[in-house]
């Protein structure tokens, strides 16, 4: 099975053996943020309406949804042992980050800072160390990564990468790649 989500709106299903794409419950679309539990068969999506879908990527049906009004995302991504779900995006004037427990839908962590000069700021990239204690943030358009630890909510860091564009742990969580244009 693949899901797959674009700017135009509707999120897809595909049955890889066959080659073609299943339908989806009525109602559901979404954005063109997407992301899959590396652990259970779990898929979450953004629709245009701040809210983040959680279904079963077997049959497409919602388990449950989480929602920050006003809050646009650019990027969502499940901790390595799937417990968590990092969102990144933004908050009305502010770029935002949010971690939520993936059972119990509550919010665990929540960061936000000022867009600075450029109205277009946002989460470019997020990547979760090997352990999941760490979640790294790119923001392209302030030329900067940030590293949070989870279990305290402390910023870690602020990296200076002109026009970071991704980034990501390695194996062993000792080191954090970035890339940029």
């Amino acid at each position: 099975m693949l899901f797959s989500a674009g700017w135009d709106g509707p999120i897809r299903r595909w049955d890889l053996a066959e080659r073609q794409q299943l339908p989806l419950p009525q109602g559901v679309s979404g954005s063109a943020v997407v992301a899959a539990s590396p652990v259970e068969p779990l898929l979450a999506f953004a629709d245009d309406a701040s809210t983040i879908h959680l279904v079963s990527p077997a049959d497409g049906k919602e388990i449950g949804t989480i929602a920050l009004p006003d809050t646009d995302y650019t990027q969502l991504l499940f901790s390595p042992d799937g417990s968590c779900l990092a969102g990144g995006g933004n908050f009305g004037e502010l770029v935002h980050v949010a971690v939520w427990d993936v059972k119990s839908r509550e919010l665990m962590r929540r960061w936000d800072w000022e867009k600075g000069r450029d109205p277009h700021s946002h989460i470019e990239c997020l990547s979760f160390s090997p352990d999941g204690q760490l979640l790294a943030g790119a923001v392209f358009r302030q030329n900067s990564a940030y590293i949070w630890v989870l279990a305290s909510g402390e910023q870690l860091a602020q990296l200076d990468h002109r026009n970071v564009y991704g980034l990501s742990f390695s194996p062993d969580g000792q080191t954090l790649a970035t890339a940029g244009w």
